[in-house]
């Protein structure tokens, strides 16, 4: 503005001079200040003749009256545009995502060698509260290795596992001797609550199939590394409340769920069955965990 303010006083003292019918040219800073007097009075240009002659402001005085344009045109260079091509897009494929990752929330229970659950008479002693025993999942990360197209891959990744097993009936978890049993108390006593208690690091070594839209099936084993296993009980004997707790029983440090889960995007149902022993060898009851819940992917 202030540059075309300027070449207007350089052009006032021709305008007031009265001019015959011929073009005046007067340069100034790169722009040109065309002055044409003619029957219908004065008119004055500017233009850019760096810019293809772009007329930037013109001005027309006539017998009674006087009009005023603006033309503001701006250009904006970019670095190395002139090497830039500019290229349809194409619509990208969706890529493999896996569902691993969440929470998780299920009820846990425990079965023998030939697969008897809950209360059956021949689970060695083995009877589980499947109403109060329950686990936590919480699977932080996991990656995916696509395998056939953006469907199918292999699933990898590291999460946390909780298990709480309750006993049912008047019995209670002992040990002795480096040795985990299964006890059941007289008619005089009581037990409130007896229970097994195991936190797992889990890898997953799994494959996943997503299909239809959002939906997905996942299949395989997971890997649990055993951290810690403990057992306590609470229970009445000759009228008197007893609690007793032990740390570092002789569970299995190495266990391995198979896994199945199926879902969508926001919900999931998963079954898992472990053909390991939770507790090592000759150290406690025949017992394998046996689990199915509801899983929430993030």
């Amino acid at each position: 503005m202030k540059r075309i303010l300027t070449l207007l006083l350089i052009a006032i003292p021709y305008l007031a001079m009265g001019m015959t019918d011929t073009d005046t040219i007067i340069w100034k800073q790169n722009l040109e200040i065309i002055i044409q007097n003619d029957s219908n009075g004065i008119n004055m240009q500017l233009v850019d003749p760096d810019n293809s002659y772009i007329q930037v402001y013109e001005k027309q005085y006539g017998m009674n009256s006087k009009s005023t344009r603006w033309d503001i045109s701006e250009h904006v260079n970019i670095p190395f545009s002139n090497f830039v091509v500019t290229k349809k897009k194409k619509k990208v494929k969706k890529n493999f995502e896996t569902h691993w990752a969440g929470f998780g929330f299920g009820f846990v229970n425990a079965c023998d060698d030939g697969l008897n659950i809950i209360n059956s008479s021949n689970s060695n002693g083995v009877s589980m509260n499947w109403g109060k025993s329950y686990e936590l999942s919480f699977n932080i990360l996991d990656f995916d290795v696509p395998l056939i197209g953006n469907n199918f891959g292999m699933v990898m990744g590291f999460g946390l596992n909780w298990r709480n097993y309750v006993l049912n009936g008047n019995r209670m978890l002992t040990y002795e001797h480096n040795k985990v049993m299964i006890e059941t108390l007289s008619d005089d006593s009581s037990v409130k609550k007896s229970r097994i208690k195991r936190f797992d690091l889990v890898v997953p070594i799994m494959l996943e199939w997503n299909f239809g839209k959002d939906f997905y099936l996942i299949a395989g084993p997971e890997v649990c590394f055993n951290t810690r296993t403990s057992i306590k009980n609470v229970y009445n004997y000759s009228d008197n409340l007893k609690d007793n707790y032990k740390r570092g029983i002789a569970s299995n440090p190495v266990t391995v769920d198979l896994t199945a889960r199926i879902g969508c995007e926001f919900i999931g149902l998963y079954a898992k069955y472990s053909p390991t022993k939770i507790f090592q060898y000759n150290q406690g009851p025949e017992m394998r965990s046996f689990s199915i819940g509801m899983y929430l992917p993030f």
